[in-house]
């Protein structure tokens, strides 16, 4: 029996603009109808493979085959040339076996214009573009990467700049993928001053690669994981304080987090749209990997002593209820090992 496991998208494209509520008090997310389509059996589960478990303390190192089967690769194709260019433009992260996260700024380029049909595509399951296949030294090989077509891709506010906020798209695959996505993460972890989870001093894993490096101008080819602290309440306000005026607006703030730097991680614009991630053991069951951000811009010109430059997230709790709005159940499996 074949397991999925996912992180607990001549005709036009199809672009979606769905008007999100501005209510800060938001349903509870494990209500919805469709919060087990993100939350079941085989979410979130890694398999790495076993000749480099001994590094996964280390803070940034090259991620292993098999350990983020959820993160795709963005290809979108420039609205003034005829080729599908061949280079990542964003990450993204595999939430249902028909739906990426990703970021809406990534497709800023496009304006207000549709989207042609076969201008945007994700790859699956690539670790390394200087290799093909994926092999370890010990000569265990990946399976080669697959890429789908994106059938639709909704914005939650529009394709705008990535500091006018809520910066979060929901791409739609034109078939299944079959592979591993994340698990829905809502109410683990600490809570802050408004009685809401936080993230503040809690550690999570951040992807960066497969592009130019931001500070060597080095074409990068491998996945690389760094694991970050979210920094605090008060740190967000600080960073926020810095930012455009658009982040004076609460609902911008609210749907917000930064997190830190650690030594030696690298940055690329293609990480935009790429995943923070919690590894949590939620009463008896299993560790399981949780999406808890998608990345939206770094703060180039904000530093914070104890963190370095953060990169801001948008908050993936908040717009939860948007996203279970936008999942069409009947493009999904039917064999999924729902949790009771």
């Amino acid at each position: 029996m074949k397991f999925r496991t996912y992180l607990c998208a001549v005709g036009l494209l199809s672009i979606t603009f769905v008007k999100a509520s501005t209510a800060f008090l938001l349903p509870d997310p494990t209500t919805h109808k469709n919060w087990n389509l993100v939350n079941h059996d085989n979410c979130g589960i890694q398999n790495n493979h076993i000749e480099q478990r001994q590094l996964l303390i280390s803070f940034v190192r090259d991620a292993n085959i098999g350990e983020h089967p959820w993160v795709v690769s963005v290809y979108i194709q420039n609205p003034a040339v005829g080729d599908v260019i061949n280079h990542t433009n964003c990450m993204g992260a595999i939430i249902t076996d028909r739906h990426v996260l990703s970021a809406s700024s990534c497709f800023n380029k496009f304006g207000s214009q549709k989207i042609p049909y076969r201008s945007v595509r994700v790859r699956v399951g690539e670790l390394d573009k200087g290799t093909n296949p994926d092999c370890s030294s010990d000569n265990h090989c990946a399976p080669k990467y697959k890429e789908y077509e994106i059938a639709k891709v909704t914005y939650h506010s529009g394709n705008g700049y990535a500091e006018d906020g809520m910066n979060i798209a929901l791409l739609t695959t034109d078939r299944q993928m079959g592979v591993q996505q994340l698990c829905g993460a809502d109410l683990f972890g600490a809570r802050g001053s408004d009685g809401n989870p936080t993230i503040g001093g809690q550690l999570g894993i951040k992807l960066s690669g497969w592009g130019k490096n931001t500070d060597s101008g080095v074409e990068e080819k491998k996945l690389r994981q760094a694991r970050v602290l979210g920094v605090t309440e008060e740190e967000n306000t600080q960073v926020f304080n810095q930012l455009r005026g658009s982040f004076l607006r609460r609902a911008n703030r609210e749907s917000s987090f930064c997190v830190g730097q650690t030594g030696g991680e690298s940055r690329h614009d293609t990480d935009i749209g790429g995943p923070f991630m919690m590894e949590r053991a939620v009463g008896s069951d299993r560790a399981r990997m949780y999406l808890v951000g998608i990345l939206s811009f770094s703060t180039d010109r904000v530093n914070l002593p104890q963190h370095g430059v953060p990169d801001v997230y948008v908050k993936v709790k908040f717009f939860w209820p948007w996203i279970l709005d936008q999942i069409d159940p009947d493009l999904l499996p039917t064999d999924l090992p729902h949790t009771s």
